[in-house]
């Protein structure tokens, strides 16, 4: 911290001494052996009390000499000495007959704190070519620190992207002029703001600098330094909410509240029911060993939760056009506890049945029995409440041919966009599907579903 304070009054405090004069042989200071001339180093203050940055002005004349080398200390006693804070060039000062002055800083905070001290001396000892000059005591000094104010942290947040879903990361910025590790909280308002909740953080390292990124201990710099965190919004929102962000920027040592920034308004959108677009078939098995083991697999392509009970799903197959005729087969997913929760990017199997026995131990969320056979199944749609989510083509050019036993997927670099639908991006799957003891004659087939697909 070197922030000048505004001039005031210089005094000259030079203490001279003939040549016989004080000859400090003590062993806390650099003058500890006799003078090599009369030359005393001189020091110019601010009149009246000091605070901050204080300037100085070192004044060094002698007729012999042409540079030296200074240490400034400090002490409150007068016996014991500290080396004081400065910037400026200490060694090679030039010496003139006439005086050269040489203009230096006192960070007293960095030494003294914040706080008021009298009786401060400041020691000023040059050295030159022919040894040590006479030392140069200032004495009753009086340091007002109690009055600066401390520098403190400056904090930036940036508004997540409009709209965002389940784990979102939110950037933000720490600057501080020392440095310091400081402490930060962020918290939410579904109320433009009135109320602030604290934010759910989920652990790990959102920023992939590989530190685990918290809340204590938070590095600073001058520049700033950009960190983020994990906000789990469903922990505590689980419909589609506008809200806005306030990040705080504490002191680490008294948790005192030094900056805050609040972001724009922007939505959390975490409604758990189902749009166009957010649910998609990623693996199908029409041809199964068992009819009991076809299934159709399912992915949560959002950030959140999302709740697909309700959902109807509708098979077209032997040349039907799905635009103008009715689905040869249809299942709602129903289950009494009225949700089948698919995670955030998560997968869902539903299949002939639901027995381990009898589709050779698949565990799915929902069976649709006798309403639907996948066999040469052609058009897959996915609809909740008459609106379409999926209209999916086994029918296209290219597609891959039905094979006994033998699943289809999508490659898993393709979910999260619209080639998850394109005969390209499906292949036959060459993983087998677990089997579980007790029914090893059941070799369901090749596929996998409820786990990443095999690439294509």
């Amino acid at each position: 911290m070197f922030t000048r304070p505004s001039s005031s009054a210089l005094v000259l405090l030079t203490l001279a001494f003939a040549a016989c004069g004080d000859k400090d042989v003590s062993s806390d200071d650099s003058a500890s052996a006799l003078p090599c001339s009369t030359s005393v180093p001189g020091l110019i203050l601010p009149d009246g009390a000091l605070s901050g940055d204080v300037p100085l002005t070192l004044n060094l004349s002698s007729p012999e000499e042409t540079t030296a080398t200074v240490t400034v200390e400090w002490s409150l006693d007068g016996e014991s000495w500290e080396p004081a804070t400065v910037e400026g060039g200490l060694t090679d000062l030039p010496v003139s007959p006439e005086g050269s002055p040489t203009e230096l800083v006192w960070d007293s905070v960095a030494d003294l704190g914040y706080a008021a001290v009298e009786g401060l001396q400041l020691k000023i000892v040059a050295t030159s070519a022919c040894g040590v000059w006479p030392k140069n005591i200032v004495t009753d000094l009086t340091v007002l620190n109690e009055e600066v104010t401390p520098p403190t942290c400056t904090i930036v947040l940036t508004t997540p992207p409009n709209p965002s879903d389940g784990v979102i990361n939110v950037g933000y910025t720490t600057s501080h002029p020392d440095s310091t590790a400081v402490d930060v909280r962020l918290s939410f308002s579904t109320d433009g703001g009135a109320a602030f909740t604290p934010a759910d953080l989920k652990s790990g390292d959102c920023d992939g600098d590989g530190a685990s990124d918290g809340l204590k201990g938070v590095t600073t710099s001058p520049e700033g330094t950009a960190h983020c965190l994990a906000w789990d919004t469903e922990a505590r929102i689980t419909t589609d909410q506008e809200v806005v962000l306030k990040i705080e920027c504490l002191n680490g040592g008294s948790s005192t509240l030094e900056s805050e920034a609040v972001s724009e308004a922007f939505t959390v959108a975490n409604d758990r029911t189902p749009e166009a677009g957010e649910v998609v078939v990623t693996e199908v098995l029409s041809d199964a060993a068992l009819t009991a083991g076809q299934y159709i697999e399912l992915h949560n392509r959002t950030n959140h939760t999302l709740n697909i009970n309700g959902l109807l799903v509708e098979i077209w197959n032997g040349g039907r056009d799905p635009d103008t005729t009715a689905a040869r087969g249809k299942h709602e997913l129903s289950v009494t506890s009225g949700t089948i929760n698919v995670p955030a990017k998560g997968l869902s199997v539903i299949a002939g049945s639901d027995s381990l026995t009898a589709n050779g131990c698949l565990t799915v969320d929902d069976a649709w029995g006798s309403a639907i056979s996948l066999r040469k199944v052609e058009h897959i749609r996915l609809s909740l409440g008459g609106e379409v989510l999926s209209n999916f083509s086994l029918k296209q050019d290219g597609f891959p041919a039905e094979e006994y036993g033998v699943a289809v997927g999508a490659d898993p670099s393709t979910w999260s966009d619209a080639a998850v639908e394109d005969a390209g991006s499906w292949c036959h799957q060459t993983t087998a599907v677990p089997i579980c003891d007790g029914v090893d004659e059941l070799d369901l087939a090749l596929g996998t579903p409820g786990d990443l697909n095999d690439g294509c």
